[in-house]
Order: C-alpha cells, then structure tokens, then sequence
C-alpha cells in the first residue's frame, strides 16, 4: 500500500467518525481531521476538485468547532449564576420583527420554537402578563405531551425577537448538560410563578 493509499484511506475513516458522531465537538474535530487529510490525498493524487473542496470546508469546521467550545464556556459560567442568561443564545438564532397588535402564537396551536425578545413589548392575555427585552420565551410548549401553546402571546408594540427551532433547541439541550439543567431551572421557575399568581388570585381580601 502506497502512501497516499494510507492518506487516502484514513481520510475516509475520519470521515467515518466524523457522521457517526453523536454530538457536535466529536464531530467537528473528526470533520477537521477528514478535512486536513483529504487535502493531503488531493495533492499527493493530483485530485484537485477534492483538494479544492476540503481546502474550503476546513475554515468552517474550524469555525463552527470555535463557535460550539465558546458556547460550552458560556453555558458553563452560567451554570455558576443564579439567573439564566439567553444572551449567548443569539449566535445560534435568527432575527424576526412582528408589528404591533400581532399574534407572535395563540394557545393551542403547535409550538414550533422559542423567542428571545431583542425590543419591544409582548402580553400574554391568558395571565395578564407583560415582558420586553431580554425575555426567552415559549419554551414549556415544546416539552409538554401535546406539544401545543399554553399562552397565547401578542405584540403590544412593534416587536423584534431571535428564534430558533425546536430541533436546534434540543440538540443543544442534550449536548450541553448545563444548558439543559438552567433550561430546566427557567420552566420550573414559570411555573411557579404561575402557580404563586392563581394562589394569591385564591385568597381573601
């Protein structure tokens, strides 16, 4: 077997590794690794279009790797914090605006994702309550059996948010242990203030 056999064929092993990977860090350092050696076998081979190829892929592994350890730095710092900070979460999520008097979602209706809430005002009518920026929000739905609204939420003002899937909010969930427990800490903490709220409703004058 020659040399660029073996570059060859370890390449392809790491690529392998790389979409058999379970989580993202494993995945992106396996896609490096598969990158760097299929730039070694095109040019030792004389296979351009894969040189090529992997030579621009590699930043964006590398990037993509940088993004994901600071992400795991900042989730970590925030398990040291008694409040849940979202601000970290804006790399991983994308910008929408609503109007004013606009339905964000209605209860009932299938929750698709969550909202971080950049400028505005929004109410939530069924508790009679208001938030503004710095708000993450429409989290419960996804975890609960039906999968489905439990407040409805509108636009008091002109409203600018950041969202992101339910996919890409469980795959962070479950690669990030500290995510998901503050991610867990943030519901609990609703629901006891809803909680709290109907047990003061229930209370004599």
């Amino acid at each position: 077997m020659t040399l660029v056999d073996m570059v060859g064929f370890t390449a392809a092993a790491a690529s392998f590794v790389a979409f058999s990977a379970k989580t993202m860090i494993p995945l992106r350092i396996a896609a490096i690794c598969s990158n760097v050696l299929f730039i070694a076998f095109g040019l030792l081979s004389g296979f351009w279009p894969s040189a090529l190829m992997h030579t621009l892929l590699l930043p964006l592994n590398i990037h993509r790797l940088q993004a994901m350890r600071r992400l795991v730095q900042r989730i970590a710092v925030a398990a040291r914090a008694d409040v849940f900070e979202a601000e970290w979460l804006r790399p991983y999520m994308r910008r929408m605006s609503f109007t004013k008097g606009r339905a964000i979602f209605t209860k009932g209706e299938p929750a698709h994702g969550v909202y971080f809430i950049v400028s505005g005002q929004v109410y939530f009518p069924e508790v009679d309550g208001h938030a503004g920026s710095g708000l993450l929000f429409g989290e419960i739905a996804i975890f609960t059996h039906e999968g489905r609204r439990t407040l409805s939420c509108v636009c008091e003002t002109d409203v600018e948010v950041l969202y992101m899937t339910n996919e890409e909010l469980k795959e962070l969930y479950f690669q990030n242990p500290e995510f998901g427990y503050h991610l867990v800490r943030l519901i609990v903490g609703r629901m006891k203030q809803q909680i709290d709220q109907l047990q003061g409703l229930g209370q004599p004058a």
